[in-house]
């Protein structure tokens, strides 16, 4: 029975065979011996064609297999950039234009609509303030001299708050003057300094900004603008939220000092959304315990130098 020499095989045709169940016998450390029928491996090997050659000993056959010639596969070509000299190229440019022009547009709408439903929302805020002030005073009917034991009252309140430096009264507003605030965030660890604040309770204003924030430390390019708290726009007024309401009963009921409480409450913590992420934006504050760690490490530095 005629054997079979096949020289450097690849490691294809060796896992070819050995799924297919042949054995092999290694003939020298670079050919391989087979006692099967060539055409069968050949088709295992999925040859178009072999070449058997006689060698020096009878029955023994050098062989090499052709096999097809696989069309090569090109990896699928990426779409390239239209050029801007093409025609489609500058069809594309006026599009991306034109859809710019358009973005622009609805974005200054949008804006416009909602300044125009926040000044409506203002006047209405100021009327009802009024009112229910009015409403206040003649329902209990105080006399001047309890009116003035209440402000006084107020006034003791405020002052005892912690953040609270100093308290004015002027006609017809409160000018309320805060130390230095710092401001946590629920998705974050740090703690950041926002600096002093100023804030005014205007019930009388007829824009309806009856609560105004204002950062004595300065304002910082944040949601809207320069602003003076992450909440906070460059005009002092509280962005829109459920503590405005809040807010509004508070002050028409005189209650200033727990008005000031849920304001220093609400500068002091933001939340997880776009507008309270920027409080990453204010400087962040240096734990003691770091800050002493760092004086303490300094102090042995300097005692251990040689002289």
């Amino acid at each position: 029975m005629a054997a079979y020499i096949i020289r450097n095989p690849s490691t294809s045709t060796l896992d070819k065979l050995y799924q297919a169940g042949i054995d092999w016998l290694n003939w020298e450390p670079t050919a391989i011996l087979l006692n099967e029928d060539i055409k069968l491996i050949g088709r295992i090997l999925e040859a178009s064609s072999f070449e058997a050659k006689p060698t020096e000993w009878e029955d023994l056959f050098e062989v090499t297999f052709t096999f097809p010639h696989k069309a090569e596969v090109k990896p699928p070509q990426q779409s390239l950039p239209y050029s801007s000299d093409s025609p489609l190229g500058r069809s594309r440019a006026n599009y991306i234009k034109l859809a710019e022009v358009r973005y622009k547009e609805i974005t200054k709408a949008a804006q416009a609509s909602f300044d125009a439903c926040q000044k409506n929302l203002a006047k209405s805020l100021a009327s009802y303030l009024q009112s229910a002030s009015l409403t206040q005073v003649h329902y209990k009917k105080p006399e001047i001299d309890q009116l003035l034991l209440r402000f006084k009252e107020q006034y003791r309140q405020l002052l005892s708050i912690p953040q609270v430096e100093a308290v004015r009264f002027h006609p017809g507003q409160i000018f309320v003057y805060t130390r230095s605030l710092k401001a946590t965030g629920t998705f974050c660890n740090s703690v950041h300094e926002l600096g002093k604040f100023l804030i005014v309770i205007s019930p009388d204003d007829p824009s309806g900004n009856f609560i105004a924030c204002f950062n004595l430390a300065g304002q910082l390019s944040a949601g809207r603008g320069e602003m003076q708290a992450p909440y906070v726009y460059g005009d002092g007024r509280i962005c829109p939220s459920e503590i405005l309401e809040s807010l509004l009963e508070l002050v028409a009921q005189m209650e200033y000092a727990t008005a000031i409480e849920v304001v220093l409450q609400f500068l002091e913590t933001a939340s997880d959304d776009a507008m309270g992420k920027y409080l990453l934006r204010w400087p962040q504050v240096v734990s003691n315990l770091a800050s002493k760690t760092n004086s303490t490490s300094n102090s042995n530095q300097l005692t251990t130098q040689p002289l």
